[in-house]
């Protein structure tokens, strides 16, 4: 799915340049780590990567959606602690872009 150059969600946006210079080093942790290890492997985008997760969020006991869903990673930005996916609806018609903070997630399931 490509998005258009004011899109919230592109690379390109706006507010995704603003502040490159600011460091920000608040985005430890074990899933924003494994996030920006991921990150660093992708080159152009990790939509050619196909990795896909299930998400459980930080203080719930049960995984994404009443049948979890498949949540496929396309970015980290360090910057701002977001994690960007990609994930289709239950009925599989609609493919949704969602940005979640690294630290909203207390727990992945990597599928292969």
């Amino acid at each position: 799915m490509k998005h258009s150059k004011n899109s919230l969600f592109s690379k390109h946006h706006r507010s995704h340049n603003e502040n490159k210079e600011h460091h920000q080093t608040s985005c430890d942790g074990c899933i924003c780590g494994i996030f920006r290890r991921l990150n660093e492997e992708c080159n152009e985008g990790c939509t050619t990567n196909n990795q896909f997760f299930y998400i459980l969020p930080k203080g719930e006991s049960r995984l994404v959606g009443d049948t979890p869903f498949l949540f496929r990673f396309l970015r980290f930005e360090a910057e701002s602690c977001c994690v960007f996916f990609e994930t289709m609806t239950e009925q599989n018609t609609v493919t949704l872009q969602v940005a979640v903070d690294c630290h909203e997630i207390s727990g992945i399931v990597p599928i292969q």
